[in-house]
């Protein structure tokens, strides 16, 4: 479970075109994950500027290919009332999921954040005001995901 809640987070860094938190060796420039589809029954390519940075973390995006596991992942900073609805449906099914919000979600929302938790979802960090984290200094990036840890 450690290794995945640790691909979640490593997935939302590189989403966001952060290379590393080590910006000394990294700088701070998008990335885009523009994966190659998959073809010919082959796995989707992350592509080799990814594939790298994955095999330095010993992290990764494919799990076993022969396994049929899929991942349900949810931008839930901005959304239109489903949420309650969707966890109605994972809950029946008994399916877990990771949903990433946005503070003024965790804010405005603090019910639905702990019943995610409670049905055994993972609750990521998509942080607080959702910039462009390749836009924003070392400050305001520490911000935004602190800022999110404080609340």
């Amino acid at each position: 479970m450690r290794r995945f809640t640790f691909f979640l987070v490593f997935l939302f860094v590189m989403s966001t075109g952060i290379a590393s938190v080590e910006a000394q060796m990294y700088p701070n420039t998008p990335i885009s994950w523009g994966f190659q589809k998959s073809k010919n029954h082959k796995p989707a390519s992350a592509g080799t500027a990814y594939e790298q940075i994955l095999a330095k973390y010993d992290a990764f995006y494919l799990g076993d290919t022969n396994k049929k596991n899929i991942y349900l992942t949810f931008d839930n900073g901005y959304e239109n009332g489903y949420t309650p609805q969707v966890l109605n449906v994972l809950k029946k099914r008994k399916v877990p999921a990771t949903f990433f919000v946005t503070g003024h979600y965790l804010k405005e929302e603090p019910k639905l954040i702990k019943r995610m938790v409670k049905e055994g979802h993972i609750v990521g960090n998509h942080s607080w005001h959702h910039p462009d984290l390749t836009q924003v200094d070392d400050a305001r990036f520490k911000e935004e995901l602190q800022k999110v840890k404080d609340e």
